[in-house]
């Protein structure tokens, strides 16, 4: 990686399928065009053929994991950062990611015949929990946050940018370059209240309300989403101690 690259716009990046213009703080929007590219939609609409069989919940969970950090890995802003980086901001912001994709898999239209039932593998997690009496009081607590961000009836513009302010947290710690992360930061908010206010004039200060219910996502602890949803997959592991491999993994 280039040790000069320069912080005030993001540099011409050439990807397999598609190449994107440099993104200035003056144009904050692009930032939504470069985070369009890996819609969950399409990886929705891949993974809902009724010719397979349909999936257990511990499969659907575990995809679920692996698509939110394939996302994360095909932003160009991500891989212009120091890998310690791109592995800290994972590792330490995972859960919020794997939170919002379970609720918005689950809103994503499918075809009719379609197996790939979000809203059916999270009841069979949440009653496996509740059935093993393992803090019962957790379920509630995700599904009245994930109620919360529904009622927000977010666009596939505000979705994504919301998604890359969860993973761009430059207060996450051990960052080798945190202002790039601010940098970037920085232009998803500007970008989110641009787009928020030129689609949605009438509701005021859109972007904050939904910055505020967002930050719910943050009162989980990463440790009953991993034993919720991932602990038959981790075994005695945990996410975080297995991000390396996950991220470096060539089948991503």
């Amino acid at each position: 990686m280039d040790s000069h690259k320069e912080s005030h716009h993001f540099p011409f990046i050439a990807l397999r399928h598609q190449r994107f213009p440099h993104i200035f703080q003056a144009d904050p929007t692009g930032i939504a065009k470069l985070a369009s590219r890996a819609s969950p939609r399409s990886e929705c609409r891949r993974n809902s053929s009724a010719s397979e069989p349909a999936e257990t919940h511990i499969e659907t969970a575990s995809r679920w994991l692996f698509m939110s950090i394939k996302w994360a890995k095909s932003l160009p802003y991500f891989a212009e950062l120091y890998y310690p980086d791109q592995l800290e901001l994972l590792r330490q912001n995972w859960s919020k990611l794997f939170l919002f994709n379970l609720m918005y898999f689950e809103m994503v239209p499918k075809p009719d015949d379609s197996e790939d039932d979000v809203s059916g593998a999270l009841r069979d997690v949440f009653v496996r929990w509740s059935e093993a009496n393992l803090r019962p009081e957790i379920p509630g607590k995700i599904e009245h946050s994930l109620e919360k961000i529904r009622r927000l009836h977010m666009d596939e513009t505000e979705t994504l940018l919301v998604k890359s302010l969860l993973l761009f947290n430059p207060e996450t710690e051990g960052l080798v370059d945190a202002s790039q992360v601010q940098v970037t930061q920085n232009k998803c908010h500007r970008a989110l209240e641009e787009h928020a206010s030129s689609t949605n004039p009438g509701e005021r200060d859109r972007s904050g309300r939904i910055l505020l219910t967002i930050l719910t996502l943050s009162t989980f602890e990463e440790r009953d989403i991993e034993a919720m949803f991932l602990s038959a997959v981790l075994g005695n592991a945990t996410v975080t101690s297995l991000m390396e491999n996950i991220l470096c993994a060539d089948t991503m």
